[in-house]
């Protein structure tokens, strides 16, 4: 099974069509299909591998004796830590883990969000590899935006905003095509 997906996805010939125009057929040599039925499948198997590096080395936060260092949905990961050196390393666990596997993680995608009391504190920027990642006032997770203070919060009106959008252009539609 292994050497026909092998196999299958050695073969992935794609052209992009944009408009009026379509580029030239080329080879895709990495990734999964998007939208393609074993796509979140192959990629879990994938990353599943950073986070159990992750929950080996036990940094990072933990509930009631359970693990919560990262937070995985598809392909976007939080770290979460108490601590900014713990943080670091976790950083590091991921970028070692990452070159084994031929990842590379996009620091100027990163962001670094302080949450708690000392939300305020000044701390240098941590790494990814060798390229900065800087804190921010605020981050986006999944079309919500968290922002730094003393306890977390969370705004989902951006989000909101664009579900109601979407829903009243299918909604004007179905009205449109029902006259």
């Amino acid at each position: 099974m292994v050497k026909i997906i092998a196999n299958w996805y050695a073969k992935s010939i794609v052209t992009v069509r944009w408009k009026d125009c379509q580029s030239a057929l080329f080879q895709v040599k990495s990734g999964v299909r998007q939208g393609g039925v074993l796509s979140p499948i192959l990629f879990n198997m994938y990353i599943n591998i950073v986070v159990e590096a992750l929950v080996k080395s036990d940094l990072g936060c933990h509930v009631m004796g359970k693990y919560f260092g990262c937070l995985l949905y598809a392909d976007d990961l939080i770290l979460l830590s108490a601590f900014v050196l713990q943080l670091e390393k976790m950083l590091d666990v991921c970028y070692d883990v990452g070159l084994f596997l031929d990842i590379k993680f996009n620091a100027k995608k990163l962001s670094l969000l302080q949450v708690g009391r000392c939300f305020s504190s000044l701390i240098s920027n941590l790494h990814v590899g060798f390229d900065d990642i800087t804190w921010n006032d605020n981050l986006r997770y999944l079309g919500a935006w968290l922002h730094k203070g003393k306890t977390l919060s969370c705004d989902i009106n951006h989000a909101m905003r664009k579900f109601y959008a979407s829903a009243n252009s299918v909604l004007a539609m179905v009205v449109q095509f029902q006259r």
